[in-house]
Parts: structure tokens; sequence; C-alpha cells
């Protein structure tokens, strides 16, 4: 154990973690767009490379629960994924929201399985966090989006210095919030 080997871990994780946003984040763009089964040869390749990963890392944790060798196919699977994405940020095509919904599916199914990017635990039956954690509470992400409208708010009167403010203290608590030409996005650091 040192320093530098858990900052590394980290910074493995956030890796992960923002190559699970990407997709979450442009698949919600497309909304209710209609997909189409018509991939290309590359979107293909892709869907068969993800798939073979998938028994890569099965395989991987049946030799004796061989977590060095998943975490290798879950960091291939994200160079993959960034890729695509690079890729698809120049040319959408018809197949795009099927591709990116199933590498975000395959990616966050291996992640479960070795317990990464899991967020906090539910507060258990007893304690303090019991009894404010009713199902008239909002959420975490709820909280975070108002938060974050009151920003928005704040940058259309031209109020950076209280924008930024915010922005600084949701970092501070562990919330990225990157600035785009299509407005924000969000994300919690892990």
């Amino acid at each position: 154990f040192s320093e530098e080997a858990l900052e590394e871990a980290n910074t493995a994780l956030e890796r992960i973690s923002t190559c699970l946003f990407g997709p979450r984040e442009r698949i919600t763009k497309f909304g209710d767009e209609k997909a189409s089964m018509e991939r290309t040869g590359r979107e293909t390749e892709l869907i068969h490379f993800l798939n073979s990963g998938e028994d890569e890392f099965r395989e991987s944790m049946e030799d004796d629960f061989n977590t060095a060798a998943a975490l290798g196919v879950i960091f291939k699977l994200v160079r993959e994924i960034n890729l695509y994405m690079e890729e698809v940020d120049a040319m959408k095509t018809p197949a795009t929201k099927l591709v990116l919904m199933e590498g975000e599916s395959i990616l966050t199914a291996l992640c479960e399985t070795l317990g990464l990017l899991q967020g906090p635990q539910k507060p258990s039956d007893k304690g303090f966090g019991a009894a404010i954690a009713t199902e008239e509470s909002p959420t975490r992400e709820q909280l975070i989006e108002m938060i974050l409208e009151i920003r928005e708010e704040a940058r259309r009167q031209k109020n950076f210095s209280f924008a930024d403010g915010i922005r600084k203290r949701l970092s501070e608590l562990g919330v990225t919030v990157e600035d785009g030409r299509d407005g924000f996005r969000w994300r919690i650091k892990h």
C-alpha cells in the first residue's frame, strides 16, 4: 500500500467512470429517437469485441477469480468504447444509440461484478440515516440537478462568480461539472 498506488487506482476508476458517462450522456441526447439495427462494419466489429470481452471476463473470473485479468478486459473495453465515441462525435449512424446502449450495459455489468462504481449504500433500518431517508426524500441526483439549475440561472444573469462558487463547492463534494457548447453535464467522482 502506498499513496501513489491509491492515486493510480483512483485514476483508473475515474477512467472507467468517465467512459460510462459518455455513452449515458449521448444515449440521453437521443431521447426517443428511433434506432436502427443497420450497423456499419465498425459497429459490428465493436459489438463482437464487446461480446468476446464479456466472455473473456467470465473466463478470467472462472480462473480462480483472476481479477487482474478481468480488470484488463474492462480497460480494453473502455479503450474501444472511447474510440467509438470519438467516431460518433464525427458521424452518427442509425445504430449509434443501440451500440452505445450495448457498450454501456456490458461495461456496467462487468464493473458491478467486481463491485466497481457502486454508489453509497442505502441507509440501514436503524440509525439516523433511516429517519431522514424516506421515500419522499429527494435523491442525491435530484438535489444536484436543482443546485445546477440555480447555477445556470446565475450564469444567465451573468453572475459568474456565484456560478463558479457553486461549481467549486460541488467539486469539493465530489461532483464534476463540465460546461460545453450544448450546456453542461455532471457526474459524481468515484
